[in-house]
């Protein structure tokens, strides 16, 4: 699910956060800034600048070890 797909877009990362939490979302980011909400999870994504198939094709062979960082009670993740 996108920011968008909630009428999210745009709106402050407090707002964001607060629906993530509320409604049990991961937030997957390249913000850093989510960092400091304390209730929610997060998954940094460390790439820098990449085009979409460049940014899926290095996610798709870290995300489930993300996820089980998360399953094991972590709240944030950074992938490099």
């Amino acid at each position: 699910m996108h920011v968008s797909d909630l009428n999210l877009l745009g709106k402050p990362d407090a707002e964001i956060a607060r629906v993530a939490e509320d409604d049990g979302y991961v937030i997957v980011t390249k913000d850093a800034d989510f960092a400091t909400y304390p209730a929610i999870r997060v998954m940094r994504l460390s790439i820098g600048n990449a085009s979409t198939p460049i940014l899926l094709t290095w996610l798709e062979r870290k995300v489930e070890g993300a996820f089980s960082r998360f399953t094991a009670g972590g709240m944030k993740v950074t992938i490099e």
